[in-house]
């Protein structure tokens, strides 16, 4: 049986237990109220917070914009000072204006002033100019003036008949016959200020050569020169005067002692024949013909002289083998009187060239002579034909004493005679007639020399294509036409299958 106290202590303990849970109902009620609050103070914060956010921007947009008033405040103010500057600035440029203006009319005053005068000068200019045009036709000698670049600004009547006026191209030659270079011509020398004297020539189409002297002056103004004047005088008459003095004066000279020669052996072989002494009347006769034949080529170099001097020299061009020109002139010298051995060498052994044989021999012969007379230590004289690209050359080299480079530039020149003590006799025409013959084929010929170490003439004449050359090139020719033709036929179109 349950006691009444059990009954009684289990009736408390429940009652115990209602009053626990009945307290843990109400704090949970009261936790789910707290949480409830809770959760509503979060989101109080959060919009505080959020409001407190929107409130620092505003605050922030609000000094941001303080800023900006400010900051256009002073711009305001600084572009009211600028406006006040321009202002300022506009003022003085009105005065600096009105003072333009003034200089203006004063500068217009004095242009008009000026161009009043200019028109005066230009019609005294004009006067001049008539003045010096008059000066100018009424001066016997053809007179041109040319500026800084060598343009002609002025020519005479003189000049225009003689050269054809101020845009003729005209060929000057030197005293050698040879064309003046531009840079040594009359005009680009007076161009350049130089104050000259020179002699030229002019050959006109018929071949006649006049001889003029031209004298320079330079032109300046203010301490500058701007050009020269050029005065040309006709001298032909007076160079040839001079040339057939000279000319005379060396023939003769050198004419006496061939003359003189003859008319003594002629005197002896009259002798002989009368004593009945053959023999020697036939030797002596012989030497007469050898002097008589000096006498000729003297009197041949004179002519050639006088044909070089007119313009004159006759060139009857023709295909020749120069080679053998050479050979053969070759073979002549070396049987005259104390030539030494000479020794000849072609490459090729054919050398065709566009000349008159004969003149061409002439050249060599001078050369091959000269090279006797004067290379009188020269143990050989070696002669050489070779082909240099388009130019035929011919080297004539002995190996004598040499020439001097004072008397090295001149042997080219009529009568110059090389100043050593034992002087070959000769008018001293040799190399200037070979340089004319040369220069009339179209060539150049040039000497080099050392003192001791000999003499060196080359010859260079424009060279014909060989027979080999013309043939392989026809050959090449034909080819080419074979393959255009082959690459212009149709070809036939391939089988197809059915």
């Amino acid at each position: 049986m349950i006691e009444l106290t059990d009954v009684t202590r289990i009736e408390r303990e429940r009652q115990g237990y209602e009053r626990i849970r009945e307290r843990l109902e109400k704090a949970a009620a009261r936790n789910d109220r707290l949480l409830r609050a809770n959760d509503e103070l979060t989101a109080v914060i959060a919009e505080l917070r959020t409001a407190n956010v929107a409130m620092l921007r505003s605050s922030e947009e609000a000094q941001a914009g303080r800023r900006e008033v400010e900051t256009l405040n002073e711009e305001f103010q600084a572009t009211n000072e600028e406006l006040e500057t321009l202002n300022e600035e506009l003022t003085a440029t009105v005065e600096e204006l009105r003072i333009a203006n003034e200089d203006l009319a004063a500068r217009t005053e004095d242009l008009r002033l000026k161009a009043v005068a200019i028109e005066d000068q230009k019609r005294e200019t004009e006067e001049e100019h008539d003045r010096m045009g008059s000066i100018l036709s009424s001066i016997g000698d053809a007179v041109v003036a040319v500026d800084h670049d060598g343009r002609t600004v002025a020519t005479n009547v003189v000049y225009d008949r003689l050269f054809g006026g101020p845009m003729a191209r005209i060929r000057l030659e030197d005293v050698a016959g040879l064309p003046l270079r531009p840079e040594d011509m009359p005009q680009q020398r007076a161009a350049r200020g130089e104050r000259f004297r020179v002699e030229f020539a002019v050959s006109d189409a018929s071949g006649n050569r006049r001889w003029y002297e031209a004298v320079a002056e330079p032109l300046t103004a203010k301490d500058r020169t701007w050009g020269g004047v050029v005065s040309m005088r006709d001298i032909s008459e007076r160079t040839m005067r001079l040339s057939l003095e000279r000319l005379v004066a060396a023939a003769g000279h050198e004419l006496k002692t061939p003359t003189a020669a003859m008319h003594n052996y002629l005197q002896l072989v009259q002798r002989r024949l009368v004593s009945g002494d053959v023999s020697d009347a036939a030797i002596y006769a012989a030497r007469a013909s050898v002097q008589a034949q000096r006498l000729s080529d003297l009197v041949e170099r004179l002519f050639d002289i006088s044909r070089i001097q007119t313009g004159q020299l006759e060139i009857v061009a023709a295909r020749v083998d120069l080679a053998a020109i050479v050979r053969e002139a070759t073979e002549v010298s070396s049987v005259l009187p104390m030539a030494p051995v000479i020794r000849f060498s072609a490459k090729p052994a054919s050398l065709m060239v566009l000349g008159d044989a004969g003149r061409l021999e002439q050249v060599f012969l001078n050369l091959l002579t000269n090279a006797i007379e004067h290379a009188g230590g020269s143990d050989a004289i070696d002669v050489a034909v070779r082909r240099s690209a388009r130019s035929a050359v011919v080297v004539v080299r002995d190996h004598g004493a040499g020439i001097a480079d004072e008397e090295l530039s001149t042997v080219f020149e009529a009568y110059t005679r090389l100043r050593r003590p034992k002087r070959a006799a000769g008018l001293g025409l040799g190399l200037f007639v070979s340089r004319e013959i040369v220069a009339a084929h179209g060539g150049s010929i040039t000497a080099t020399s050392r003192p001791g170490d000999g003499t060196t003439i080359a010859v260079r004449l424009p060279a014909l294509p060989s027979v080999a050359r013309k043939a392989a090139a026809m050959s090449t020719a034909a080819k080419t036409a074979r393959t255009t033709q082959t690459a212009a036929r149709p070809r036939p179109k391939a089988a197809t299958a059915s």
